[in-house]
Protein backbone atom coordinates (compact mmCIF):
# COMPACT_ATOMS: atom_id res chain seq x y z
CA UNK A 1 0.00 0.00 0.00
CA UNK A 2 2.59 2.33 0.90
CA UNK A 3 4.50 1.74 -2.56
CA UNK A 4 1.46 2.37 -4.59
CA UNK A 5 0.71 5.79 -2.68
CA UNK A 6 4.16 6.98 -3.02
CA UNK A 7 4.07 6.24 -7.15
CA UNK A 8 0.20 7.37 -7.09
CA UNK A 9 -0.36 10.86 -9.33
CA UNK A 10 -2.42 11.39 -6.61
CA UNK A 11 -4.53 10.25 -3.59
CA UNK A 12 -8.70 9.73 -3.36
CA UNK A 13 -10.75 8.68 -0.14
CA UNK A 14 -14.16 8.80 0.95
CA UNK A 15 -13.63 10.70 3.79
CA UNK A 16 -10.90 12.98 5.33
CA UNK A 17 -10.27 10.11 8.08
CA UNK A 18 -9.52 7.31 5.12
CA UNK A 19 -7.30 10.02 3.54
CA UNK A 20 -4.89 11.32 6.27
CA UNK A 21 -3.83 8.03 6.60
CA UNK A 22 -3.35 7.30 3.40
CA UNK A 23 -1.13 9.99 3.64
CA UNK A 24 0.17 8.87 6.99
CA UNK A 25 0.98 5.66 4.90
CA UNK A 26 2.57 7.44 1.91
CA UNK A 27 4.85 9.44 4.31
CA UNK A 28 4.06 12.57 1.93
CA UNK A 29 1.54 15.21 1.87
CA UNK A 30 2.19 17.38 -0.68
CA UNK A 31 0.19 14.90 -3.85
CA UNK A 32 -3.06 15.96 -5.18
CA UNK A 33 -5.72 14.93 -3.16
CA UNK A 34 -9.74 14.97 -2.63
CA UNK A 35 -12.45 13.78 -0.46
CA UNK A 36 -15.52 12.12 -2.47
CA UNK A 37 -18.74 11.17 -0.15
CA UNK A 38 -19.63 7.50 -0.86
CA UNK A 39 -23.15 9.17 -1.91
CA UNK A 40 -26.36 8.00 -3.20
CA UNK A 41 -28.79 8.63 -5.66
CA UNK A 42 -31.03 11.55 -5.82
CA UNK A 43 -34.12 10.46 -5.18
CA UNK A 44 -37.99 11.75 -6.22
CA UNK A 45 -39.30 11.95 -2.97
CA UNK A 46 -42.00 14.34 -1.67
CA UNK A 47 -40.66 16.11 1.89
CA UNK A 48 -42.65 15.11 4.97
CA UNK A 49 -44.63 17.00 7.30
CA UNK A 50 -44.18 15.45 10.42
CA UNK A 51 -42.88 11.48 11.23
CA UNK A 52 -44.92 8.63 12.03
CA UNK A 53 -46.66 7.69 15.45
CA UNK A 54 -45.36 5.88 16.57
CA UNK A 55 -42.35 6.01 15.23
CA UNK A 56 -40.03 3.94 12.94
CA UNK A 57 -36.22 3.55 13.72
CA UNK A 58 -34.15 1.21 11.15
CA UNK A 59 -31.19 -0.50 10.80
CA UNK A 60 -30.31 -2.24 7.28
CA UNK A 61 -27.00 -3.81 6.62
CA UNK A 62 -24.77 -6.38 7.97
CA UNK A 63 -24.93 -7.91 11.53
CA UNK A 64 -20.96 -7.35 12.12
CA UNK A 65 -18.63 -7.13 14.61
CA UNK A 66 -18.34 -3.08 14.20
CA UNK A 67 -22.08 -2.76 14.45
CA UNK A 68 -23.00 -2.10 17.89
CA UNK A 69 -26.95 -3.34 17.69
CA UNK A 70 -26.77 -4.22 21.41
CA UNK A 71 -26.21 -0.73 22.15
CA UNK A 72 -29.62 -0.48 20.01
CA UNK A 73 -31.56 -3.35 21.52
CA UNK A 74 -30.59 -1.72 25.04
CA UNK A 75 -31.96 1.97 24.02
CA UNK A 76 -35.06 0.12 22.72
CA UNK A 77 -35.99 -1.31 26.37
CA UNK A 78 -35.28 1.89 27.66
CA UNK A 79 -37.78 3.58 25.38
CA UNK A 80 -40.33 0.40 26.08
CA UNK A 81 -40.45 1.29 29.53
CA UNK A 82 -40.41 5.25 29.42
CA UNK A 83 -42.73 5.53 26.47
CA UNK A 84 -44.13 1.79 25.19
CA UNK A 85 -45.51 1.94 21.91
CA UNK A 86 -44.21 5.12 21.12
CA UNK A 87 -40.94 3.53 19.07
CA UNK A 88 -40.61 0.80 16.75
CA UNK A 89 -37.32 -0.58 15.60
CA UNK A 90 -36.54 -2.41 12.43
CA UNK A 91 -32.90 -4.01 12.44
CA UNK A 92 -32.76 -6.07 8.71
CA UNK A 93 -29.81 -8.16 7.70
CA UNK A 94 -28.31 -11.19 9.08
CA UNK A 95 -24.15 -12.16 9.74
CA UNK A 96 -22.16 -13.02 12.67
CA UNK A 97 -24.13 -11.62 15.39
CA UNK A 98 -27.60 -11.93 14.49
CA UNK A 99 -27.91 -14.80 16.78
CA UNK A 100 -26.71 -12.38 19.95
CA UNK A 101 -28.49 -9.65 18.94
CA UNK A 102 -31.74 -12.01 18.78
CA UNK A 103 -31.02 -13.48 22.20
CA UNK A 104 -30.57 -10.11 23.53
CA UNK A 105 -33.57 -8.73 22.18
CA UNK A 106 -35.70 -11.38 23.49
CA UNK A 107 -39.35 -10.47 24.85
CA UNK A 108 -39.17 -7.03 23.12
CA UNK A 109 -42.21 -5.65 21.33
CA UNK A 110 -41.29 -2.85 19.25
CA UNK A 111 -38.43 -4.89 18.22
CA UNK A 112 -38.12 -6.44 14.89
CA UNK A 113 -35.58 -8.50 13.06
CA UNK A 114 -37.01 -9.89 9.67
CA UNK A 115 -33.55 -11.07 8.40
CA UNK A 116 -32.04 -9.56 5.11
CA UNK A 117 -34.30 -8.14 2.69
CA UNK A 118 -34.39 -8.07 -0.82
CA UNK A 119 -34.31 -4.44 -2.70
CA UNK A 120 -37.54 -3.91 -3.20
CA UNK A 121 -38.37 -4.61 0.64
CA UNK A 122 -35.22 -2.04 2.00
CA UNK A 123 -36.57 0.73 -0.49
CA UNK A 124 -40.17 -0.33 1.35
CA UNK A 125 -38.89 0.01 4.82
CA UNK A 126 -36.64 3.12 4.60
CA UNK A 127 -39.65 5.10 2.40
CA UNK A 128 -41.78 3.78 5.61
CA UNK A 129 -38.95 4.62 8.59
CA UNK A 130 -38.60 8.07 10.23
CA UNK A 131 -34.97 7.80 11.36
CA UNK A 132 -31.90 5.57 10.17
CA UNK A 133 -29.27 4.30 12.33
CA UNK A 134 -24.97 4.21 11.50
CA UNK A 135 -24.71 2.48 14.93
CA UNK A 136 -20.73 1.49 15.03
CA UNK A 137 -18.51 0.21 18.08
CA UNK A 138 -16.43 3.56 19.38
CA UNK A 139 -13.17 1.71 17.63
CA UNK A 140 -14.80 1.13 14.69
CA UNK A 141 -12.83 1.94 11.45
CA UNK A 142 -15.65 3.45 9.81
CA UNK A 143 -15.72 7.33 9.04
CA UNK A 144 -18.27 8.35 6.43
CA UNK A 145 -20.32 5.32 5.06
CA UNK A 146 -22.20 4.13 2.43
CA UNK A 147 -24.93 3.47 4.59
CA UNK A 148 -24.82 7.10 5.59
CA UNK A 149 -25.68 8.78 2.82
CA UNK A 150 -28.04 5.58 1.86
CA UNK A 151 -30.68 7.08 4.45
CA UNK A 152 -30.13 10.46 4.03
CA UNK A 153 -31.40 9.81 -0.11
CA UNK A 154 -34.84 8.62 2.07
CA UNK A 155 -34.53 11.98 3.47
CA UNK A 156 -34.24 10.09 7.13
CA UNK A 157 -32.48 12.14 10.17
CA UNK A 158 -29.94 9.55 11.06
CA UNK A 159 -28.62 8.49 14.64
CA UNK A 160 -24.89 7.84 14.80
CA UNK A 161 -22.80 6.03 17.47
CA UNK A 162 -19.69 7.00 15.88
CA UNK A 163 -17.48 10.26 17.46
CA UNK A 164 -14.94 11.80 15.23
CA UNK A 165 -15.80 12.37 11.78
CA UNK A 166 -19.14 10.80 11.55
CA UNK A 167 -20.36 12.95 14.38
CA UNK A 168 -18.95 15.97 13.02
CA UNK A 169 -20.97 15.58 9.56
CA UNK A 170 -24.15 14.83 11.09
CA UNK A 171 -23.95 18.27 13.22
CA UNK A 172 -22.25 20.64 10.90
CA UNK A 173 -24.81 19.65 8.02
CA UNK A 174 -28.03 19.56 10.92
CA UNK A 175 -29.20 15.92 9.20
CA UNK A 176 -28.99 13.75 12.79
CA UNK A 177 -27.28 13.58 16.00
CA UNK A 178 -24.78 11.09 17.85
CA UNK A 179 -25.42 8.99 20.71
CA UNK A 180 -22.66 7.44 22.42
CA UNK A 181 -24.49 5.51 24.73
CA UNK A 182 -27.57 3.53 25.15
CA UNK A 183 -29.42 6.46 27.39
CA UNK A 184 -28.03 9.35 24.91
CA UNK A 185 -29.59 7.03 21.90
CA UNK A 186 -33.09 6.73 24.00
CA UNK A 187 -32.90 10.32 24.40
CA UNK A 188 -31.67 11.63 20.76
CA UNK A 189 -35.06 9.53 19.86
CA UNK A 190 -37.34 11.49 21.97
CA UNK A 191 -35.95 14.77 20.94
CA UNK A 192 -35.82 13.65 17.21
CA UNK A 193 -39.31 12.68 17.09
CA UNK A 194 -40.58 16.39 18.04
CA UNK A 195 -42.30 17.69 14.64
CA UNK A 196 -40.33 20.87 14.15
CA UNK A 197 -36.77 19.28 15.11
CA UNK A 198 -37.76 16.03 13.02
CA UNK A 199 -38.58 18.14 9.88
CA UNK A 200 -35.53 20.10 9.68
CA UNK A 201 -33.33 17.08 9.76
CA UNK A 202 -35.40 15.57 7.33
CA UNK A 203 -34.87 18.64 4.64
CA UNK A 204 -31.29 18.58 5.62
CA UNK A 205 -30.60 15.45 4.26
CA UNK A 206 -33.02 15.84 1.23
CA UNK A 207 -31.07 18.69 0.26
CA UNK A 208 -27.38 17.15 1.26
CA UNK A 209 -28.03 15.01 -0.96
CA UNK A 210 -29.42 17.16 -4.14
CA UNK A 211 -26.18 19.17 -4.00
CA UNK A 212 -23.86 16.21 -3.04
CA UNK A 213 -25.61 13.08 -4.21
CA UNK A 214 -24.11 10.17 -6.82
CA UNK A 215 -23.99 12.49 -9.61
CA UNK A 216 -22.89 15.84 -8.35
CA UNK A 217 -19.68 13.28 -6.63
CA UNK A 218 -19.19 11.80 -10.34
CA UNK A 219 -18.96 14.96 -11.40
CA UNK A 220 -16.58 16.51 -9.22
CA UNK A 221 -14.40 13.32 -9.30
CA UNK A 222 -14.27 14.09 -13.07
CA UNK A 223 -13.03 17.26 -13.02
CA UNK A 224 -10.76 16.25 -10.63
CA UNK A 225 -8.88 14.08 -12.64
CA UNK A 226 -9.50 16.19 -16.29
CA UNK A 227 -7.44 18.66 -14.34
CA UNK A 228 -4.86 15.92 -12.88
CA UNK A 229 -4.39 14.67 -16.46
CA UNK A 230 -4.04 18.53 -17.77
CA UNK A 231 -7.32 17.54 -20.26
Amino acid sequence: MRRALRRASAITAVSETYLDWARDCAGVDDKPAAVFWPSALRREAAPRQRPHLPFQVSFVGTFGHTVDLALVVKAARILEARCPGEFVFTLAGTGPTHAAVKEQAHGLVDLHLPGPLGGAEVERLLGESDCGLCCYRADAPQSLTTKLFHYLSYGLPVVGTLPGEMARFLEQHRVGVTALSATQLADALIELRRPQHWVSRSRGALRLIEQRGLEAEASRMAEFIEQLTGS
